[in-house]
């Protein structure tokens, strides 16, 4: 018999996730709801596969879960059920049962006799009567427990026996009193423990009783841990009773009567009866009629004219009677008072109605109503020069109309029609022109005999020539034969040619500083600071000749001394200079001034000044770039 607890969980219900054979051995099984909690061998969980069926019905044992995976035993009780086999969705479900009753039953054997008439000691009582063992998990006898407690109590029947008493050299009269020392009570004499004897002014008929009327001085009561009761106003201290508020400064070490309050809020509100008596208004020379507006410039109510007030009178147009009032219908609002309503005729000025808006409609719209310049004249839908805007305004037109536009007539695919001023897109979608004869082809754009003839074929013309006939194309070909046009092999010279070296699968490779146009070259005789242009390209030796000769230690030069570099007055052409941080400073205070020929700065990346960039002023720094000082950027600052 094992005293085991089981692990339930009231409803729970859930199915088959796979299905599982008739097999002992097969105790592996997946529900689709993981059960709460998770059971073991010693603390297992009971559940019925197709507990609804008589046939298949089967109790088993979970020994252990991983997520919806379950470790069981199968066939727990072969009286109620069987081993059986489970088709999926069968439903898995927790009930009461005979096993669940029987772990109950061998927990209860471990404490009483199956019959119930004793209680099972083994294991579980003790009969110890000095108790030695201690434990926390035994049960004692009665006995034990009795005998234990007359043994204490024998050994702590005096006060000298008590854990918490320490008595020596004990004398008449001593009392017992705590010592904090020693946290113990202790011996002591009266004198000791500071109390009086009789010698010492009879204490015990002189001390403070409970019926006794007495005056204390030198006492503190706490309020706050003790009652005070029946205190009135003549037991407060002289001085504490304020009877006239307004005579004393206000403390807060003084209370005031109730005759001292009510008199000094009577004497506040006597001066603060009117409205010129408050705080938040200013009256001044009051009008008949006059109002009471708030001031924003004084932060009060002041008095003012119904006209300062921005309000109008009766005499400015019975503003009062015409107004709309809460009780008056919309109806009333006449076109007097510059409302439209739906019977009122207006006419509106610059009003804009959008047709096409959502709800909006313009109906009845008659001849009269259609602005003259608007309106398309009869002769030119008679003679067809209605305009492409005129022509949208006759959707719709009336029969008369409708029929002068039949009578012009349709193009039609059988008509004879000449067409003034068309143009017709043959390359447009759907569009062809087709049998082009000589005749029709204008004397501009036909291509003269004499052209193919001698090679003079216009690019244009050339593209007309798609097709030609065999006559045309042998002499072409004899065109070709003599030289005529450009091949592969052939050596020519343009003139008057465009060629776009950047257009598709175009390129102009091997060109030689001799083939360039002799203006486009600048050579070292001529001077790169004379061709001061962007149109020009400098050779090797012209540049060299240039920085050779600007690299002397002049003004010019490209390193220059403190002397050559001046703040105000600006950088000659071409200076490099390197600033330091005192340089940097000097920079920020004057500024560089830089010529139209140009000109560098250069600066360390690694700056430990302090400076300031103004509002006014910026600065542009190249990176990367190390500050340690303080900069303070007001201006504008850019790290390249």
């Amino acid at each position: 018999m094992t005293a085991q607890k089981t692990l339930m969980q009231n409803a729970y219900e859930t199915t088959l996730a796979l299905a599982i054979g008739a097999d002992a051995t097969e105790v592996a099984i997946q529900v689709n709801a993981a059960p709460v909690g998770t059971p073991s061998t010693s603390v297992p969980m009971y559940l019925v596969i197709d507990p609804d069926s008589d046939a298949t019905r089967e109790y088993v044992k979970v020994t252990s879960r991983s997520g919806v995976s379950l470790i069981v035993v199968r066939n727990i009780d072969s009286d109620s059920g069987g081993l059986n086999a489970h088709a999926v969705g069968a439903k898995v479900r927790m009930v009461a049962m005979k096993q669940h009753f029987d772990d109950l039953n061998d927990r209860v054997d471990t404490i009483m006799n199956s019959d119930g008439t004793a209680v099972n000691t083994s294991g579980l009582v003790k009969d110890e009567d000095n108790m030695a063992s201690d434990s926390a998990t035994h049960l004692a006898t009665q006995q034990s427990i009795k005998k234990y407690v007359d043994d204490q109590l024998d050994t702590k029947d005096t006060l000298a026996e008590l854990d918490d008493v320490t008595i020596a050299s004990v004398g008449d009269n001593e009392v017992l009193a705590y010592d904090n020392s020693s946290s113990k009570f202790i011996n002591q004499t009266a004198s000791e423990a500071s109390l009086a004897t009789s010698a010492q002014g009879a204490l015990a008929d002189s001390a403070v009783q409970p019926a006794s009327s007495d005056t204390l001085t030198n006492k503190s009561i706490d309020v706050d841990n003790n009652t005070v009761t029946n205190i009135e106003v003549d037991n407060l201290k002289s001085g504490v009773l304020d009877t006239d508020i307004s005579s004393v400064a206000g403390t807060d070490t003084t209370i005031p009567s109730a005759k001292a309050v009510k008199t000094y809020v009577d004497a506040q509100v006597d001066t603060k009866d009117t409205l010129t008596e408050l705080d938040d208004v200013t009256i001044t020379s009051v009008g008949d009629n006059d109002i009471i507006a708030y001031d924003n410039s004084s932060s009060k109510y002041i008095n003012q004219t119904a006209s300062e007030a921005g309000l109008a009178t009766s005499a400015q147009g019975s503003l009062a009677d015409s107004a709309t009032q809460p009780s008056d219908n919309i109806s009333t609002l006449t076109n007097d008072s510059g409302f439209i309503t739906a019977s009122t005729t207006d006419a509106l000025t610059n009003k804009t109605i959008d047709a096409d808006g959502t709800g909006n409609s313009i109906t009845n719209i008659e001849d009269a109503n259609i602005k003259s310049a608007a309106a398309i004249d009869a002769s030119k839908i008679a003679d067809g020069s209605v305009s492409n805007a005129e022509f949208q305004r006759l959707d719709g037109v009336t029969s008369d109309i409708q029929t002068q536009l039949d009578a012009k007539g349709d193009v039609t695919a059988s008509s004879t029609t000449t067409f003034t001023n068309k143009t017709i897109d043959a390359d447009g979608t759907g569009n062809s022109i087709t049998n082009i004869e000589d005749a029709n082809i204008k004397a501009s754009a036909a291509i003269d005999a004499a052209k193919i003839a001698d090679g003079s074929v216009s690019n244009a013309e050339f593209q007309r020539l798609d097709g030609v006939t065999s006559d045309i194309q042998t002499q072409l070909d004899g065109k070709q034969a003599s030289g005529s046009y450009i091949t592969a092999s052939s050596s020519d010279t343009l003139t008057n040619k465009t060629f776009d070296v950047e257009g598709t699968g175009n390129s102009i490779s091997n060109i030689d500083v001799a083939d360039f146009k002799a203006a486009a070259v600048v050579i070292e005789s001529e001077g790169i600071a004379s061709n001061d242009n962007d149109t020009t390209l400098p050779t090797s030796a012209a540049v060299k000749d240039y920085v050779d000769n600007n690299s002397s230690g002049t003004a010019n030069a490209l390193v220059a001394s403190d002397s050559d570099f001046t703040l105000t007055d600006g950088v000659a052409s071409g200076i490099h200079y390197e600033l330091d941080n005192t340089d940097m400073a000097d920079w920020n205070a004057g500024g560089v001034a830089l010529t139209a020929a140009g000109g560098m700065f250069r600066h360390n990346q690694t700056q430990s000044a302090t400076f300031t960039v103004a509002a006014t002023e910026g600065t542009v720094l190249a990176g990367p770039i190390t500050i340690t000082g303080t900069v303070t950027n007001a201006g504008t600052m850019v790290i390249l």
